[in-house]
């Protein structure tokens, strides 16, 4: 509902503006812990590697190149 209201107004609105700084300020926070907290490094190497192993073993995900998505009706 905010993305189709902020939408509809002009591009450079102080709020558009807020929403996108808050959103550089999330993605920082989470690098940061990335690069500080061993765990959560080891956490997503193994989501990451999980991933890959299920793609190069042919299992089918949505990001699967052999995977279609069909629209709902």
């Amino acid at each position: 509902m905010i993305v189709s209201k902020l939408s509809t107004y002009r591009r450079q609105n102080r709020t558009n503006k807020a929403l996108w700084e808050f959103d550089n300020i999330t993605k920082s926070l989470y690098l940061l812990d990335y690069v500080d907290l061993p765990m959560r490094r080891s956490n997503v190497h193994k989501a990451l590697n999980r991933y890959e192993a299920c793609y190069w073993l042919g299992a089918p995900s949505p990001m699967h190149p052999s995977v279609k998505i069909q629209s709902i009706k």
